[in-house]
């Protein structure tokens, strides 16, 4: 794309799995932050957009998918799958766009949006977030069947309402 040709550049829920990699003295994340600015006009808008998970529902569910996310990278080191983890930790997004100095202004929103949701849909949006299926780990080792069983018992099969935090790190060229 041609240098200022962009009012904004957005990404959702991609930004943390942008390679972490050296190449010679090159950094490919801090790179991906240069291109962005190199492409925005002045005064251009890059948003980077997550959401906060799993969505606060009831305090037994948050317990048990905090234990299948610990369950799970406790997995990966045993198993020595650890080079196939690669991420950006969210929560240095905003530090490191004001770090890479291509924006003038940088800040950090959170947005709430209400959802409605039941247990089977809370279940196949933690199963889409734990990568168990990227390294064949059963639900038993990473224990949701544990978290699977108080999904049902606490949210049922009705939909309810769910409050979804969004957190959008903005940066202004």
């Amino acid at each position: 794309m041609p240098a200022q040709c962009a009012n904004q550049g957005r990404v959702w829920q991609v930004w943390q799995w942008v390679p972490a990699c050296q190449v010679g003295a090159r950094n490919v994340r801090l790179e991906g932050l240069a291109e962005i600015a190199r492409i925005l006009r002045p005064g251009g808008l890059f948003a980077a957009y997550d959401y906060d998970w799993p969505p606060t529902l009831h305090p037994e569910l948050d317990r048990l998918a905090q234990e299948v996310g610990e369950r799970l990278v406790e997995l990966v080191r045993e198993r020595g799958l650890a080079h196939s983890l690669q991420m950006w930790s969210k929560d240095r997004h905003l530090d490191r766009m004001r770090e890479s100095a291509h924006f003038r202004f940088t800040r950090e929103v959170v947005l709430h949006q209400i959802e409605q949701g039941d247990a089977a849909r809370f279940l196949e949006m933690m199963r889409s977030n734990a990568l168990s299926h990227q390294f064949q780990f059963t639900e038993q080792e990473i224990v949701f069947d544990r978290l699977s069983l108080a999904a049902f018992q606490s949210l049922g099969s009705e939909p309810i309402p769910w409050y979804v935090s969004y957190r959008v790190r903005i940066g202004i060229k």
